[in-house]
C-alpha cells in the first residue's frame, strides 16, 4: 500500500510540475500554454527587437496553418511590431513547447 501511495504521489508531482522557463513567464502568458493544445506543434519563443522583449507563439504542424500570435513583456498580446519588418529581431530562446 505504500508502494502504490508513493508512486501515486510521484505521478501526480511530475505531471503537475512547471518546466523552469515556464514558472519565469509572466502570469498571462502561463495561462495561455494552459489552455494551448498540442496539435499543430505549438512553441513560445522569446525574442528581444530594438531592446524590447516580445514573445512570438508560432505552430508548425504539417498540414496547419495558423498565423502567429506575438505578446509583449508582460504577456498581453499585441499587435505585430511594425519593427519587426524593418529589423531583424533576435531570437533569445525557446521558452516552451508543447509535450503531449
Amino acid at each position: 500500500m505504500r508502494k502504490l501511495l508513493f508512486f501515486t504521489s510521484l505521478v501526480f508531482l511530475i505531471a503537475c510540475h512547471k518546466t523552469r522557463e515556464e514558472s519565469k513567464l509572466p502570469k498571462p502568458l502561463q495561462e495561455v500554454i494552459a489552455k494551448t493544445s498540442c496539435t499543430c506543434d505549438p512553441v513560445l519563443t522569446k525574442i528581444l527587437l530594438q531592446d524590447n522583449i516580445y514573445y512570438i507563439m508560432t505552430w508548425s504542424g504539417p498540414t496547419c496553418y495558423i498565423p502567429p500570435v506575438y505578446y509583449d513583456e508582460n504577456g498581453d498580446r499585441i499587435n505585430p511590431p511594425i519593427t519587426l519588418a524593418l529589423y531583424a529581431p533576435k531570437v533569445l530562446e525557446t521558452v516552451w513547447k508543447c509535450r503531449p
